[in-house]
Order: structure tokens, then C-alpha cells, then sequence
């Protein structure tokens, strides 16, 4: 699958910068080397993710959240079966996900959605 990190209109791409930014940089890229080896059916069967409820309901797409080793900081929004979007990551502190940190991810998936029809 291939892996695309968000892009600000500026040009920034925050989730890239966090995982640079990361003590463990070197752990969550070979993570994502392997999320890009993988399938949908696999990841979701063998990685810790999941699906944040409610969301494909009401806006035709899914949004997961990803726990990559001990780590849970990335949501990712699915356009096609090859392709994944890195939309959002940060330190999760608790077993609850901020509604915050939800919906920064959700917005962008909305501006992607507009951009691409994820539907």
C-alpha cells in the first residue's frame, strides 16, 4: 500500500515532522515500510488498529487509529485499496483518544475527501 503523509497548504507536513521528531524515528519508519508491504485485511487482522466508530456512517469513510509498537499516534484515512494517508499523530497518554486529537485527524480527512472523493 502506498503511504502519503498529510500536507499543510503550506506546504508543512506535520506527521512527518513528528515521526522525525520522534526518540524512536528509526522503530516507526520501519513500521511504515511494513505498513506499505501489507494489504488493508492484513493490517487491520495483524497491527493494532482500528476503526473509530461512527465515522463511516456519517461521512461515507473510515478513519483508524494505528498502534504502531508501543506507541498509538496514527490516524489514517483509506482512499483506494493501494493507498493510505497519514493524517494526524500524536502521543496517546490515556486509553480514551482526545475528541481534539480526533477531530484535527477528521478535518483533514474531510479536505481529502473534497479533494479526492474518498467515497
Amino acid at each position: 500500500m502506498e503511504i502519503e503523509f498529510w500536507e499543510e497548504p503550506n506546504g508543512d507536513k506535520p506527521v512527518w515532522e513528528f515521526i522525525k521528531a520522534s526518540d524512536r524515528v528509526k522503530s516507526l519508519l520501519k513500521k511504515l515500510e511494513l505498513y506499505e508491504e501489507r494489504t488493508l485485511t492484513d493490517l487491520l487482522k495483524n497491527e493494532s488498529a482500528k476503526e473509530l466508530k461512527g465515522i463511516k456512517a456519517k461521512y461515507g469513510f473510515s478513519l483508524y487509529e494505528f498502534k504502531p509498537g508501543s506507541n498509538r499516534f496514527l490516524f489514517v484515512v483509506l482512499i483506494a485499496a493501494e493507498k493510505i494517508f497519514l493524517l494526524h499523530a500524536f502521543v496517546k497518554k490515556s486509553d480514551n483518544t482526545p475528541l481534539c486529537e480526533i477531530n484535527k485527524a477528521l478535518r483533514r480527512a474531510i479536505l481529502l475527501n473534497q479533494k479526492n472523493k474518498l467515497r
